[in-house]
């Protein structure tokens, strides 16, 4: 409404845009909800409470972080309690942005035999994902192939 306001004599080429794009996001999450509907409430494993609204809308569930607080590096204590509530709630992914520490993530994935995946935080986060659709593509695309690399199968 804004840029209408701005620019009025726009305004119908500026709606027929949001719409368009309104309507792509919803296909969108649509085709990748469907996607992930194999996985509903998989426990995961996030190394920073980035992801809660993605978990939501795609059916997952954090049990834990790797980093215990924000900003604070986990040490050998909390890394051995991240493997060991993987291990009982028979979690095996960890999920890390690309601006933490995947050696970390790896290290409790491993000892949980599990996976360590990176996924993009943000558009630009990962050389060639350069649209908000493509983030997502991509990131419901890393998932899947690392359930099925730790042995998840879809029914």
């Amino acid at each position: 409404d804004a840029l209408k306001r701005t620019e009025p004599s726009a305004a119908d080429e500026f709606e027929a845009h949001y719409k368009a794009y309104a309507k792509r996001m919803r296909e969108l999450s649509d085709r990748l909800v469907e996607t992930m509907k194999p996985f509903h409430g998989t426990p995961v494993v996030t190394y920073h409470r980035t992801w809660p609204y993605f978990l939501a809308r795609f059916g997952l569930v954090s049990i834990g972080e790797v980093e215990p607080k924000p900003g604070i590096s986990p040490g050998p204590r909390h890394l051995l309690e991240c493997v060991e509530l993987m291990k009982s709630q028979n979690a095996k992914i960890v999920i890390v942005e690309t601006f933490n520490s995947l050696e970390n993530a790896q290290s409790v994935a491993d000892r949980a035999d599990g996976k360590a995946i990176v996924l993009a935080q943000e558009v630009k986060a990962i050389p060639g994902i350069d649209t908000y659709e493509k983030l997502f593509d991509y990131d419901i695309a890393q998932l899947v192939a690392a359930f099925h690399e730790v042995g998840m199968k879809t029914d």
